[in-house]
């Protein structure tokens, strides 16, 4: 029947994936913040506007993910 978390358990529900999920979007936003430019991204002054994050949609598609695996 599987914990109150889910089939996946602790690791797949609120431990290891989501963990290395939010790990994955610090990277991905230090990237695109500290070195797009010198990929050729933010060449015209509309590109150049802030990065924007946004931690409710961060959640929902980590929550999707997890509810993909169980």
């Amino acid at each position: 029947q599987g914990s109150t978390w889910g089939i996946g358990g602790t690791c797949v529900n609120v431990g290891c994936i989501p963990k290395k999920l939010c790990h994955q979007a610090a990277l991905v936003g230090k990237i695109v913040r500290g070195h797009a430019h010198a990929f050729g991204w933010g060449e015209s002054a509309a590109d150049k506007a802030e990065v924007q994050f946004s931690w409710a949609r961060l959640r929902a598609n980590i929550l999707e993910h997890i509810h993909s695996l169980n």
